[in-house]
């Protein structure tokens, strides 16, 4: 291959961004090498074999900002769709509202006509837990109560995460909200959007808008590394740069069962969570968000796995320490090689796709 400034490992939203930036605005020739078939990296969408549906390879993305600033770099390259980002839990045969609201502690503690003052009052009386949470059990125990962390969180951690809650940070089941209103949407970022076209042709366009940018798939760049002049932004896996030498880092995985339906809907909003003893976590109707309009629908299960691809690093003690002593050696990578290591696996960050852009645009503009 021949020289580049910039080497950068993965078309995901990380390295798509930092390739982008870096050619528009420094100029640099850059090289993408991607170990997949495709750009997007997890965000891949494509039409379902068969149909003209549009369904997420490896789950669903749904796109929210806190800030323009994200909104309007990424909408230099996709006109938008509102985002229709309502999810449901399956329970005892009804679906509540996810994240919880006055609706879901209605129907789960048999109650009617709920204010912010009653619901409060209602769900203190059933705390589990008082003080600082240590970990995710104890933090909606003392926030929603036993009943609502028994139905909602309990079986469903163990099924997403392959241990019970109380092994896992805080932050685990604290991204997502408690409300104490009667707001329908899984996220209440100000900005919720998708690209209208997918997040594929979202992510080509920002690799194919200059022509310094050149990107190779199919291609394992550990097997055949090459480094760039000015800089290497490494966006796969952390432990594998270093062939997991102090062990691999736990990383959990997903298991896709999709189904195509002979109907125009299969269930009323586009997820579905199934805190019970089922073996998957969820269902996911990605036409919902699509608004594509068809006789019929693509319908993805979800199983959670200790087994495949890395997507979601897993936030627990024993976790950071390893993660620690991993940044320790990356940061020698720096030093020597100029390798900088960015996006959910190369940071082993749980973040959302705008954070990924976010943190992509700061890593780009601190690159020499």
């Amino acid at each position: 291959m021949s020289q580049y400034d910039l080497v950068v490992v993965g078309g995901g939203p990380t390295g798509a961004t930092v390739a982008e930036f870096s050619a528009r605005t420094r100029g640099w020739s850059v090289l993408v090498v991607e170990r997949r078939n495709h750009v997007a990296g997890n965000c891949y969408d494509e039409s379902y074999p068969g149909t003209d549906l549009l369904w997420h390879r490896y789950g669903p993305h749904y796109l929210r900002f806190k800030n323009t600033e994200t909104f309007d770099y990424l909408g230099r390259f996709t006109e938008w769709l509102p985002g229709n980002y309502v999810v449901k839990a399956q329970v005892d045969g009804r679906l509540v509202p996810m994240p919880i609201n006055l609706e879901t502690i209605e129907l789960i503690h048999g109650e009617v006509a709920l204010t912010q003052e009653s619901a409060r009052r209602l769900l203190e009386a059933d705390l589990g837990f008082h003080g600082e949470a240590a970990n995710s059990e104890e933090y909606i125990l003392g926030k929603a109560g036993r009943r609502l962390y028994d139905t909602l969180y309990d079986q469903y951690t163990r099924k997403q995460w392959g241990r019970s809650a109380r092994f896992l940070d805080p932050s685990v089941c604290g991204r997502v909200p408690i409300r104490f209103d009667r707001n329908p949407y899984y996220t209440d970022a100000p900005i919720q959007v998708m690209p209208r076209d997918g997040y594929t042709a979202l992510f080509d366009r920002m690799l194919r808008s200059s022509p310094l940018i050149d990107v190779v798939t199919d291609v394992d760049w550990l097997h055949e590394p090459v480094h760039g002049t000015r800089a290497t932004v490494f966006t796969g896996p952390l432990d594998d740069y270093f062939q997991a030498r102090l062990g691999p880092l736990p990383w959990r995985s997903l298991r896709f069962e999709a189904e195509v339906k002979e109907q125009e809907w299969f269930q009323p909003c586009v997820q579905v969570n199934y805190p019970g003893a089922e073996p998957y976590t969820r269902k996911v109707e990605i036409k919902h968000v699509t608004r594509q309009k068809s006789a019929r629908t693509v319908v993805v299960t979800e199983f959670p796995s200790d087994v495949g691809d890395p997507y979601y690093p897993v936030p627990a003690r024993e976790s950071r320490e390893l993660h620690q002593r991993y940044v320790e050696l990356a940061d020698e990578e720096g030093e020597k090689r100029g390798v900088v290591f960015g996006g959910r696996l190369g940071n082993y960050r749980y973040i959302n796709t705008d954070e990924a852009v976010e943190s992509a645009l700061e890593l780009a503009a601190r690159l020499s």
